[in-house]
């Protein structure tokens, strides 16, 4: 969704088969080199998906992201019984972007798990290029 390649929208759609009484997901940052490997991993994070909707993050690094997601989305509370929907709507430009992140390819990864490590429920990968736009008068 979406006109133009910087202004995409992703929808992710969840829905729970089995009782899910906690789930952790890892997410990891990582900037790639010129040929397309991954270099450095420069921002990665434990969360508990649970805890986070109960209790909103106060780190400012997970307020950037969590803000956004739960303000466009529809997501539901712990626990998820058999049926229940999780849509996630996911606008990259709508994130605020920390100036600490340069700009270049990187790759965003989540796995998420019904416990800590335990079983692998979701997993993606998320290649892209970081470019930031300013806006610029040209009148001047």
């Amino acid at each position: 969704v979406g006109d133009r390649q910087w202004n995409r929208t992703y929808l992710l759609y969840f829905e729970a088969l089995r009782d899910i009484k906690e789930f952790k997901a890892f997410f990891s940052y990582s900037v790639r080199a010129f040929d397309g490997a991954v270099q450095k991993v420069l921002l990665s994070r434990w969360v508990d998906g649970c805890e986070v909707y109960r209790k909103p993050p106060t780190e400012r690094i997970m307020r950037l992201f969590y803000d956004p997601v739960i303000k466009y989305s529809r997501v539901s509370c712990c626990p998820y019984k058999p049926g229940v929907s999780i849509m996630l709507n996911i606008t990259p430009s709508y994130f605020p972007m920390p100036t600490f992140l340069p700009e270049s390819e990187f790759l965003v990864e989540v796995r998420a798990y019904t416990r800590a490590r335990a079983d692998l429920i979701f997993e993606t990968r998320w290649y892209a290029r970081l470019v930031r736009m300013f806006n610029v008068n040209k009148n001047i």
